[in-house]
């Protein structure tokens, strides 16, 4: 039997360098090593058969040296001794592990069949997300249960991650992780590798720190299980745990969420689209109305200026107005001064002219011009009306006596008509019997029997009596006309300054 050591100088990649030899002869005596596994720069992966059964195992070198802790080495000791006495499902069982040298320590496990989740991402690229769920669940599952009950290095990666292509059904090895500085990998470093092992998933390809964003790698990925994915990715060491259930029920209904965002995209595009219309429509109702508060506007100027023009009109014809009143309200002062003084003056007249006869006096009040009337023309010749009344009188009875001798009695004589048309007659009873001449001359027409003197003396008394009394009556009248006169414009002119405003005539 040999126990040279393994010498497997293939490479996976031409610009990886070459391996060193591992010296496997420890376990040459109940394993026989077959080749090497696809591993990691940390992990060595080697397929071998135990002797006694030719029971298929997998052989994990890990070096200590590409994490420069020793310590770390000793934790995944303790943890193969805890793998080794329990047993998981999922996590492959662990048959044995030993030290090789100071820094390199080996764990032989039962050989997992299937393809590793890098081998299934090499040939198929992205993995259906309902699919991503139900694989992640069993890891979840996994790393709980090896959390729980202590194991430090839980790390799983698509080189120790194996899926059974007939049953689906997930196997893990872990492999060596880091050890934070402030503790021991806690719940968020488990949930940070269900992120990377999703992100793996989601992208059809490993999740490094120079990755480009999810979304740019699947752009027909729900934009709500981008974001998540990348932020359990890259969740910190320490931070609080996440909840993995819940994240990879969002992961099965990627594609749900995706039709739901499609068309809430599009909702909100038609959303926004009516919103440009509606505010295509403001913006013109708005300059609508702002042209139309403009034309308001003019219009408010032009009957604003109308208005002040037609202000000042009616302030230039109010103050005509109180100009005119004002020379009108002087006029009528005036007037009655000297009305006042007329009056004053004719009672002073009538005062030192009052004449013997009380039957002859005009009323107090009687006017100037009636005054004249009565005594014909003023005071200076005021005598001569009694003196030719008397004449006239005289004459005619003179004349009265010839006619009525040449005539018979039954006439009347007729002396004319005074100012009212009353006709200034001698009634028959008073004229006695005897012929008079009857005879027309103008407006005087007599025919009378010779009278008595003393009859007539006494109607003719009557008659001037009558006359004065009817001259009288035709002053007082001219009086009243020319008073009533007076006060229709008086109050005319009281009812045009009642019907100008007050602060008009300010």
């Amino acid at each position: 039997m040999s126990h040279d050591p393994v010498d497997d100088t293939r490479v996976e990649d031409k610009n990886e360098p070459r391996r060193r030899a591992v010296d496997l002869h420890v376990l040459a005596e109940r394993y026989e090593v077959v080749g090497e596994l696809r591993g990691s720069a940390s992990t060595r992966y080697f397929f071998g058969r135990r002797r006694d059964d030719r029971g298929e195992v997998l052989i994990s070198v890990i070096d200590g040296q590409a994490h420069g802790d020793n310590n770390a080495l000793a934790h995944l000791a303790s943890d193969s001794q805890i793998l080794s006495a329990q047993s998981h499902p999922v996590v492959a069982h662990v048959i044995e592990g030993q030290w090789l040298a100071s820094n390199e320590y080996v764990i032989v496990a039962e050989r997992l069949n299937g393809s590793t989740l890098h081998e299934l991402l090499s040939s198929h690229g992205a993995i259906a997300k309902p699919r991503i769920a139900t694989l992640l669940q069993q890891v979840n599952a996994a790393l709980t249960w090896a959390r729980e009950r202590g194991v430090v290095h839980r790390g799983v990666t698509a080189e120790s991650m194996y899926i059974d292509p007939d049953s689906d059904r997930v196997h893990v090895v872990f492999s060596l992780t880091p050890i934070p500085l402030f503790g021991l990998p806690d719940a968020a470093s488990d949930a940070r590798t269900i992120g990377s092992l999703a992100w793996a998933m989601l992208a059809g390809q490993e999740h490094t720190a120079d990755s480009p964003p999810l979304t740019d790698i699947a752009p027909n990925l729900s934009e709500r299980v981008a974001v998540e994915t990348t932020a359990l990715a890259t969740l910190a060491n320490g931070a609080g745990a996440p909840d993995v259930e819940q994240f990879l029920s969002v992961v099965a209904m990627g594609d749900a969420i995706r039709e739901g965002e499609l068309e809430m995209a599009e909702l909100q595009a038609g959303f926004m689209e009516q919103v440009r219309i509606e505010s295509t429509k403001s913006e013109a109702r708005a300059r609508e109305i702002e042209a139309h508060a403009e034309e308001l506007e003019e219009q408010l100027a032009r009957e604003r200026a109308e208005f002040e023009e037609y202000r000042k009109r009616e302030e230039s014809r109010l103050a005509n107005i109180r100009q005119q009143f004002t020379t009108e309200l002087a006029q009528l002062e005036q007037e009655r001064s000297e009305f006042a003084d007329r009056v004053a003056e004719f009672k002073l007249r009538t005062s030192i002219e009052r004449p013997a006869n009380p039957a002859t006096v005009l009323p107090p009040l009687a006017s100037e011009q009636a005054e004249a009337e009565l005594v014909g023309g003023g005071s200076r010749f005021g005598w001569m009306v009694p003196v030719g009344t008397v004449a006239l009188l005289l004459l005619l009875i003179v004349f009265g006596a010839v006619v009525a001798r040449h005539r018979g009695p039954g006439q009347t004589v007729v002396f004319g008509r005074g100012r009212s048309g009353q006709e200034i007659a001698l009634p028959q009873s008073n004229i006695p019997r005897g012929g008079f001449l009857s005879q027309s001359s103008g407006n005087v027409a007599a025919t009378v029997t010779p009278p008595r003197i003393g009859s007539y003396a006494a109607h003719l008394r009557d008659s001037l009596a009558r006359r004065d009394s009817i001259a009288r009556h035709d002053s007082i009248a001219h009086h009243d006309s020319v008073a009533r006169r007076d006060s229709i414009a008086r109050r005319d002119s009281l009812r045009r300054r009642d019907t100008i405003p007050p602060d008009t005539l300010r």
